[in-house]
C-alpha cells in the first residue's frame, strides 16, 4: 500500500459519491486506500460510503463528534500506506493534486497543499473569512517558531512519510488543524508547499464557526513553548538586577545619560550567556556561537534596547518620573521585543 488517505466526515453525503470516483480516477495505477472516519453523521453519509466498501475504502464509525485531531489518529493506527494523506470530504480539497503530493513526497518529509503560494487562492471568500485565515497564520507565525518557514498553516490538505509519525499524537483531540502540530512536534526537516485554489462548496454547510476559531487559539497556546519562556524571563528578570546595580553604581560617577547606557550593555552580555547556556541549549546546534552573539547584541542593541533607552529618558527627563523607575518601565517593554526577536530570529530552526 503507497498512500492512505484519512477523511473525516460529518454529514458529507452528497460529496461521497464524487470524491471516490475523482480520487480512483486520479489514483488509477497506485496502490491506496481511503480510511473514511464519521462522528455521527445524521445525514446518510455513512450509508453513502457503505454503498463503496471494499478493501481500499474503509468506514470507522465513532457515533458522535471526537474531533478531527483524534480522527486523523484513529485513521493513522489502522492506515498500511507509506504516506498519509489528510484531506476534507467536502471537495474543497482537490483530489487531482493527489497525484503531485505523492509525486513530490518521494523527496520530502512532508508536502502541503497551500493556498498562500504562488498559484494558490481561494475562490469567492469574503473579506471576514479572509482576515480569519491570515490572522490565523499570523498568530502560529508570532508565537510558533517552527511554523515561520511555511506560508499556509491553517492548511488541512497534505502528504507526509508515515515514519515519521510513529510517536506522534496531537495535544487536543477536537483540535482543528494537525499540520500544526507536525509542524511543531516533529519539525520535518524537508517540507515543499505546491499551489492549490481552494473552492467553494458543493453541498453541506461550513464547519468554521466561533467553537472552531476559540480552538484554534487553545491549540496555538498549548503548543506555544511555556517552560522555555518562563526560563527566559527569569533570565530577563536577573538581567534587570544587573542592569539595575550596574546602574546604581555608575550613576554615582557618571551622568544619567551615560550611566543608563552602560548598564544596559553589560545586562545585554549577561542575559545573552545565561540564553546561550540555559533557555535555548537545545537551538544552539542550528547556529554558530559568533553569529548568535552578533544576532543577540545587536538585535537589542538595533530594536529593544533603543526603545528602551528612549522610554527611560522619556519618563526622566519628561515626566520627571524616579530614574530607577523610569529604567524599569523601559526595561519591560524592551522585554517583551526580546522574547519574540530571540525565540523567531536568534534560535530559529533554520
Amino acid at each position: 500500500m503507497n498512500i492512505s488517505i484519512i477523511i473525516p466526515t460529518l454529514n458529507e453525503k452528497n460529496n461521497i459519491k464524487e470524491l471516490i470516483e475523482r480520487i480512483e480516477n486520479t489514483l488509477k495505477n497506485i496502490p491506496y486506500e481511503i480510511i473514511f472516519i464519521d462522528d455521527g453523521s445524521k445525514d446518510g453519509t455513512i450509508d453513502e460510503i457503505n454503498k463503496y466498501k471494499n478493501n481500499n475504502v474503509i468506514l470507522i464509525e465513532r457515533g458522535s463528534k471526537k474531533g478531527l485531531g483524534s480522527a486523523f489518529i484513529d485513521g493513522l493506527k489502522i492506515s498500511k500506506g507509506k504516506y498519509i494523506v489528510l484531506m476534507d470530504a467536502d471537495l474543497q480539497h482537490p483530489p487531482e493534486l493527489l497525484i503531485e503530493l505523492y509525486n513530490n513526497i518521494k523527496d520530502y518529509d512532508l508536502v502541503i497543499a497551500s493556498r498562500y503560494i504562488k498559484g494558490g487562492s481561494v475562490e469567492n471568500w469574503n473579506i471576514i473569512r479572509k482576515i480569519i485565515s491570515k490572522g490565523a497564520i499570523f498568530i502560529s507565525h508570532l508565537l510558533l517558531p517552527e511554523t515561520k518557514k511555511i506560508k499556509d498553516t491553517m492548511s488541512g490538505y497534505f502528504i507526509i512519510r508515515k515514519e515519521l509519525l510513529n510517536d506522534f499524537n496531537v495535544t487536543d483531540p477536537h483540535e482543528y488543524k494537525v499540520l500544526l502540530d507536525i509542524l511543531v512536534k516533529i519539525k520535518p526537516e524537508k517540507i515543499l508547499e505546491i499551489p492549490y485554489i481552494f473552492k467553494e462548496r458543493k453541498y453541506g454547510k461550513s464547519k468554521l464557526g466561533k467553537k472552531i476559531i476559540f480552538g484554534y487559539l487553545k491549540q496555538v497556546l498549548k503548543l506555544f513553548s511555556w517552560e522555555q519562556f518562563i526560563k527566559f524571563n527569569l533570565v530577563g528578570i536577573s538581567g534587570i538586577f544587573i542592569n539595575l546595580g550596574s546602574l546604581y553604581l555608575l550613576y554615582n560617577f557618571l551622568p544619567f545619560y551615560l550611566s543608563s547606557f552602560l548598564a544596559i550593555f553589560i545586562s545585554i552580555i549577561w542575559v545573552f550567556i545565561f540564553n546561550d547556556i540555559w533557555v535555548f541549549r537545545e537551538e544552539r546546534k542550528y547556529k554558530k556561537f559568533w553569529k548568535r552573539f552578533i544576532e543577540f547584541v545587536g538585535g537589542r542593541s538595533i530594536i529593544s534596547k533603543p526603545v528602551q533607552y528612549l522610554i527611560a529618558l522619556g519618563f526622566y527627563y519628561i515626566f520627571g518620573i524616579n530614574y530607577i523607575i523610569s529604567q524599569l518601565i523601559g526595561i519591560i517593554i524592551a522585554a517583551i521585543i526580546n522574547w519574540f526577536y530571540t525565540k523567531n530570529y536568534v534560535y530559529r530552526i533554520s
